[in-house]
C-alpha cells in the first residue's frame, strides 16, 4: 500500500455516517466533490466535471465530522491518499481505488455566507485573575501533519 500528502477542498455530497469498524475502531465516511477548473485560453477559466473523492476520518475527528458537517458543506481535508485493491463479492473481479484517510477537516471560508459550523457544548472560560485582565483561552495551532 502507498500514500501520498493531499490537501482537497470541496463540497460534501452526503451528510458523514458512522461506523464501527470489525476491529472496533469508530470511523466517519463521507465524499467531497471538487471542481475542476482549467484556463481556456482567454485569460479565464473553464468548469471541467468535478471529481469525487472518498474520505474516511477515524476517532475523535470522525465524531466530530459527523456531528458538525452536513451534505453541501464546503470543507478542507488534509490527509493521505491511499491505493487501495479488493475483490468485488458480486462479480469475483479485481478492483481499485483511492481513498483520503483524513488527518484534518475543517469548514471552508473561502465563500461568504457558506460555513455553519454547530458549536454545541464548546464555551470559552475565562478565569480573573490579580495580575491582568481577563482573558478566553487559545486552541493549539492546527495545520497539516503528514507525519
Amino acid at each position: 500500500m502507498t500514500s501520498a500528502p493531499i490537501v482537497l477542498e470541496g463540497n460534501l455530497t452526503e451528510d458523514p455516517e458512522t461506523a464501527v469498524g470489525e476491529s472496533g475502531v469508530k470511523y466517519t465516511r463521507f465524499t467531497v466533490a471538487v471542481d475542476t477548473r482549467r484556463p481556456d485560453g482567454a485569460g479565464g477559466f473553464t468548469n471541467g466535471e468535478p471529481e469525487f473523492h472518498r474520505v474516511t476520518a477515524f476517532g475523535a475527528l470522525g465524531e466530530n465530522s459527523a456531528a458538525q458537517l452536513r451534505s453541501g458543506d464546503r470543507v478542507v481535508v488534509g490527509g493521505e491518499l491511499q491505493f487501495r485493491s479488493w475483490t468485488d463479492k458480486e462479480t469475483e473481479r479485481r478492483r481499485t481505488g483511492t481513498e483520503i484517510i483524513a488527518q484534518n477537516i475543517g469548514a471552508s471560508t473561502r465563500f461568504d455566507g457558506s460555513v455553519t459550523v454547530n458549536r454545541v457544548g464548546r464555551r470559552a472560560t475565562a478565569t480573573p485573575t490579580s495580575t491582568g485582565p481577563v482573558t478566553a483561552p487559545t486552541e493549539p495551532a492546527r495545520g497539516p501533519s503528514f507525519a
